[in-house]
């Protein structure tokens, strides 16, 4: 639970909707300075694949812009 101070629980195990988000029991949230995600518990695994193949895609990319063998025109042949 964010934040502090005095608070009283008035129900729990039930939908809640803060701002435009609709959260359901058993949602994942994943906050930053950015916004927040909704992730519902069945998408959970998809979600951590596809995240896993970006997270893959996005080294491989900065090792190539690290490289010695690094040139503007290699990224627009690489690009394309």
């Amino acid at each position: 639970m964010p934040g502090h101070g005095v608070f009283h629980v008035t129900r729990f195990n039930t939908p809640i909707t803060i701002g435009q988000l609709r959260i359901r029991p058993g949602d994942l949230i994943f906050a930053d300075s950015d916004g927040c995600v909704r992730i519902p518990t069945e998408h959970a695994a998809d979600i951590l694949r596809l995240a896993g193949e970006v997270r893959r895609w996005e080294a491989d990319i900065f090792a190539f812009y690290h490289s010695a063998d690094f040139s503007v025109q290699k990224m627009r042949e690489r690009d394309s």
